[in-house]
């Protein structure tokens, strides 16, 4: 499950603002136009003329200190630019930092020896990766996902695309079941109608529906569990039997469609490692 959208562009906007502080000013034109207060490595800025293009209005409003929040001036004609604006997002993110490291040393050779700076870039995108993930873990999930968040993917999306989308619906309760229920139709019979016992939920269809025993114990022998903490989750050849198990029984499949064939469904005899979705997220600058 990937985080939210909100948390992806709340992270975006961190990274967006340390390239901003972090940037050499000699090299990007809107670093250099900071104010002299934020503390680069260079103090480098551009001309006051230059300056004047991003700043409010003369005698309508006055720039705010860049990282001061904006609800905590004393005059409501302190406002912040747009530069500041940008730049006050990583405020959080530097805190106890009295020199702001360069993004790349390769793009300062041309300047004298920077002295140690500590942290480095990378533990300042470390610590928005991880600002990011204690906003994703502080969310709590729908009632109905009961599967905690983690930026590890699922083994079971080196699956086929198909089989993988519905083995995910399946788990978060979104899927052609009877026993989901949706805004259009809440008040629909849950009965499974393979075998009219119970509500045809995610664990009776893999677990114990009477009507595909056979395919069970062909193809999920030992398996009993299907929650977060499933021995499951590090087998791959149990992951590679529910895919074709879910083929087979054409399980979370819409009604009337045709079952598929054994190459459309998953790969049964091979099974590719999954990309990582979250990290390269996070990671990317």
């Amino acid at each position: 499950m990937p985080p939210p959208l909100l948390c992806l562009v709340c992270h975006q906007r961190h990274l967006t603002s340390l390239r901003l502080i972090c940037s050499p000013p000699e090299v990007n034109p809107a670093t250099a136009r900071l104010p002299g207060h934020v503390p680069t490595f260079s103090a480098f800025r551009a001309p006051r003329r230059a300056q004047k293009k991003i700043t409010n209005k003369l005698y309508l409003f006055f720039n705010l200190s860049w990282n001061c929040p904006p609800h905590k001036a004393k005059n409501p004609r302190y406002r912040h630019n747009v530069l500041t604006t940008l730049a006050f997002l990583a405020a959080p993110l530097i805190l106890n930092v009295a020199t702001l490291p360069p993004i790349s040393l390769y793009l300062t050779e041309y300047l004298p020896p920077i002295p140690l700076v500590v942290p480095s870039y990378a533990r300042l995108k470390a610590r928005a990766k991880q600002h990011t993930l204690t906003d994703w873990y502080s969310d709590p999930t729908s009632d109905y996902y009961p599967y905690p968040p983690t930026t590890q993917p699922h083994p079971l999306m080196g699956l086929g695309r198909f089989v993988a989308g519905r083995i995910h619906q399946m788990r978060s309760g979104k899927s052609y079941r009877a026993a989901p229920t949706s805004w259009e139709n809440p008040d629909h019979d849950t009965t499974c109608p393979l075998c009219s016992d119970v509500p045809q939920s995610f664990e009776h269809a893999i677990l114990s529906c009477p009507s595909t025993a056979g395919q069970r114990s062909r193809l999920l022998q030992g398996l009993s569990d299907l929650g977060p903490e499933a021995p499951m989750r590090s087998d791959q050849q149990r992951h590679i039997g529910l895919a074709e198990f879910i083929r087979v029984t054409a399980t979370g499949f819409a009604l009337g469609m045709p079952q598929l064939p054994p190459l459309l469904g998953t790969l049964f005899f091979t099974l590719s490692p999954p990309p990582p979705y979250l990290p390269c997220v996070l990671e990317s600058s």
